[in-house]
């Protein structure tokens, strides 16, 4: 391959795929193919035929881990049999295809479905064909089942299901196999408006680990999930993009029809059946992101932020982009990123990163955008962030994963908490690498409701209501007073600068 890339599942150069609209001229023309000596095609190869077409021409595709691709196009125009070829299910006329790791393909929910069998009895089947032995299928069965919301009708047979109960059963079969690359053809049409949102938010959470080709006609289903866009006219790719609402534009206005280029493509067709690839590392760009951004909008943890955004949503509209940086890790709007500038679109941002981290994705513009950012009476953060994470881990050590996690960040009482390094001096982390006076605005959460009006009337807002802020209850009580001034004590960078922005507050306008 010429593109050395741990992530890189598929790689696909310059597919051809013919067929021929008549039978009997496809045999014909199949006995002629096999008897043909050449590996590498004249151009002559590639001129049609009596009665065939190219369902596929000349298109190259990269796939890797970490992206959601959304595959759109016309009916006909190729996206069907672009994926049948990539999935293996059917052999390209011309061109080179290299893949790695495993590949599920999601063509139709319910095939395959006799309505004889039991739930239970098609989860062993479909499983099997997704390549999972029984020992596998027997550990994610009851998985499956409660995903799929069926735990009342899964040993009834499958001619009683509805079509909905149909569609989640085979989706979450699907999702429990063991796959780098998800390949979903339209499969979501169907199923109820619950369901398909729960299978939205299942396959944003995929994609940040495996890679997902999303083919369908349904563009906020195509929005919602992708990360890149593919937009393909007559077999043809004419659009690749990292920016999902400029290519669903481009989708709507304006289909060129490119020129077919004479080539000489590859016959070579090579699968490598490799182990499972190990999740993204990172995707932190190489070279800072191109934008031009109004304002920027820091959210440190426990600091009034969610509420925030909510009215930045109301005000901003399309134009707000929630960016997050964690881990190594660059979202856009929950999505992992992998383009070089963000969306056209996005002349806002708002989102949980640290001042150096952004200061590496985005490069710097001409005009500096507004910077606002929230603080909170450093002792309050502490102690409701750790009765946040309490409530939550509550919830969520049923999921194993995020469960330990969140116990790890917790340890075991409040002044261990506080005494770790992850809760100590989050604020001034958050905002190393810059000053209080770089900022536009800097609002205090124990004054969010006056602090937003104030915000309103500089940027000229129109505010009609204000979010409820999760202030929590008042963890305070209760807490003895040595634990409080030990807090304090641990957050001493924390409370210098609370007690800067105090003093700013006071000399500047608002």
């Amino acid at each position: 391959m010429k593109e050395a890339n741990p992530d890189i599942i598929v790689q696909a150069e310059r597919l051809y795929k013919r067929f021929c609209r008549d039978m009997k001229w496809s045999m014909w023309y199949g006995l002629q193919d096999l008897l043909r000596k050449e590996t590498i095609p004249d151009p002559e190869l590639l001129k049609l035929r009596k009665h065939e077409f190219w369902a596929v021409r000349d298109v190259s595709l990269h796939i890797r881990r970490g992206q959601a691709i959304g595959l759109i196009g016309r009916n006909g125009s190729g996206k069907t049999t672009l994926m049948r070829l990539i999935s293996g299910i059917i052999p390209a006329s011309f061109g080179t295809l290299e893949q790695k790791g495993r590949i599920t393909p999601i063509f139709r929910l319910r095939s395959g479905m006799h309505p004889h069998y039991t739930g239970r009895d098609y989860i062993y089947i479909q499983a099997a064909m997704h390549g999972m032995n029984k020992k596998e299928i027997d550990e994610k069965a009851e998985e499956v089942i409660r995903f799929a919301e069926l735990e009342d009708f899964i040993d009834a047979p499958i001619g009683t299901y509805s079509s909905g109960m149909k569609a989640r059963l085979g989706y979450s079969i699907a999702i429990a196999s063991d796959f780098d690359l998800l390949i979903i053809d339209e499969a979501l049409a169907v199923g109820d408006t619950e369901f398909r949102a729960k299978c939205l938010a299942n396959l944003k959470e995929i994609s940040q680990q495996k890679a997902i080709v999303f083919v369908s006609h349904n563009m906020e289903m195509v929005r919602e999930v992708s990360n890149a866009i593919v937009v393909m006219d007559k077999g043809k790719k004419i659009l690749e993009s990292s920016d999902v609402d400029a290519g669903i534009d481009y989708y709507y206005r304006h289909l060129a029809q490119a020129g077919e280029k004479k080539a000489k493509p590859r016959t070579r067709i090579f699968i490598d059946k490799a182990a499972p690839l190990p999740p993204v590392a990172h995707n932190l760009p190489q070279q800072p992101l191109r934008h031009q951004l109004e304002l920027i909008s820091l959210h440190i943890p426990k600091t009034g932020g969610t509420s925030f955004r909510k009215i930045l949503e109301k005000q901003y509209g399309p134009a707000l982009t929630r960016l997050d940086i964690r881990n190594g890790k660059l979202l856009v709007d929950d999505k992992l990123f992998w383009g070089t500038a963000l969306p056209a679109q996005s002349k806002v941002i708002h989102g949980h990163f640290m001042y150096p981290a952004l200061r590496q994705c985005l490069a710097e513009g001409k005009e500096k955008p507004k910077m606002i950012t929230w603080l909170r009476h450093p002792v309050d953060r502490v102690i409701s962030n750790y009765f946040y994470l309490a409530g939550r881990m509550a919830e969520e050590l049923n999921e194993e994963e995020k469960g330990l996690n969140i116990l790890m960040k917790m340890q075991k009482s409040l002044l261990e908490y506080a005494e770790s390094d992850f809760a100590r001096n989050r604020m001034s982390k958050f905002l190393e690498g810059t000053a209080p006076e770089d900022f536009f605005f800097i609002g205090l959460t124990e004054e969010f409701e006056s602090d937003v009006k104030k915000l309103a009337a500089l940027l000229g807002w129109k505010i009609q209501e204000l979010p409820h802020v999760n202030k929590s209850r008042d963890y305070r009580e209760g807490i003895d007073s040595e634990i409080l001034e030990r807090i304090a004590a641990l957050n001493e960078k924390d409370m210098l600068l609370y007690e800067k922005v105090i003093a700013l507050r006071k000399k500047s306008k608002y």
